[in-house]
């Protein structure tokens, strides 16, 4: 590389004739003194490091787990990838919010299911619940079972603030059964025919508790109206209310 000299022209020497030329890097508008290789300090640590004396020393760092791009943050670890090994000792543990093709594991049954199998929940970024739909009617069961007072409250209050909706809900559901008539369901007939006894659970059904105490009597339709079952005795059951609100539209078999 040629060499810059803070001279104009010529040599400079000392009084005992000794060449006094001061050599400056040879990086195009760097005035500092030359340290080695025709270039400074700095420029040389930078062509020493990164093969260029103009290459940049700040250096991107990546996850090192396969297929993660982001940005490095602790032992060679994304904060995302880092904080799982902190807390399991394991970078790559799956954990029940993650979505892999389009599938994530139920906490509450631990099964690997499609998003689609989960319950909504807009507070999630995803829009999704990190309960599958079964799990999710359950707890809120037990939940309206645990808090009562509180369950009633809710609802009443929910329902004098959404009269349209309510009346929608419930228009839906008559043009639902009416289209899936078949004949008239006595509650007491059917309730005898299944000797008061809980047809989801397999327990006695209290013929003195009503609506809308969890234990009390209901009528469940095995083929859910909303996927197309019939309002028949044929297609319904004796079941306690809670036990009916657990399993929803969901299809046993």
């Amino acid at each position: 590389m040629p060499r810059k000299s803070l001279a104009d022209s010529g040599a400079v020497t000392d009084h005992l004739g000794a060449d006094m030329t001061i050599l400056t890097c040879s990086v195009d508008e760097c005035e500092r003194k030359h340290s080695a290789r025709g270039l400074c300090s700095t420029h040389y640590v930078r062509n020493k490091r990164t093969g260029s004396p103009t290459g940049s020393l700040k250096r991107t760092y990546v996850c090192e787990v396969a297929g993660c791009e982001n940005k490095h943050y602790g032992r060679n670890l994304c904060q995302q990838h880092y904080l799982r090994w902190y807390s399991f000792g394991d970078a790559n543990i799956r954990l029940n919010s993650d979505v892999v093709n389009g599938m994530r594991i139920c906490p509450g049954c631990n099964q690997d299911l499609p998003l689609d199998d989960f319950a909504t929940d807009n507070r999630r970024k995803d829009g999704r619940s990190i309960y599958c739909k079964p799990c999710a009617n359950s707890k809120s069961a037990q939940w309206r079972l645990d808090n009562l007072e509180r369950s009633r409250e809710s609802k009443r209050n929910w329902s004098s603030q959404n009269p349209d909706k309510t009346l929608a809900t419930r228009h839906r559901r008559i043009a639902r059964e009416r289209a899936m008539f078949v004949e008239d369901v006595d509650r007491m007939t059917l309730m005898e025919r299944d000797s008061w006894t809980c047809k989801l659970c397999g327990l006695p059904i209290d013929s003195g508790l009503k609506f809308p105490h969890p234990l009390s009597q209901s009528i469940d339709h095995v083929m859910p109206v909303s996927k197309g079952g019939e309002h028949s005795y044929a297609n319904t059951q004796a079941a306690h209310l809670n036990c009916n609100i657990r399993k929803g539209a969901t299809l046993i078999t």
